[in-house]
């Protein structure tokens, strides 16, 4: 157990310690501005998105159809 433990405790102060790395070099970089976001992120963000948005649905289905076996039952 002190061993799990243990390698939690390394992982926590890795991650601090990249996560901090990170925030260094982000102040470095330029900014790419977006003359139109909608058109121009819009398509991409809801194709990244869309396997989340099915799974919700999914899920969605799957408690309207439990609670309504619930109501029935009842």
């Amino acid at each position: 157990m002190f061993r799990l433990e243990k390698i939690i405790v390394y992982l926590f102060v890795a991650c601090n310690l990249v996560g901090s790395r990170v925030e260094c070099t982000e102040n470095s970089r330029s900014v790419c501005l977006l003359q139109d976001p909608p058109n121009q992120c819009g398509e991409f963000c809801l194709s990244v998105l869309q396997p989340l948005l099915d799974h919700i649905v999914t899920h969605q289905e799957q408690w309207n159809t439990s609670e309504a076996l619930r109501l029935n039952e009842t």
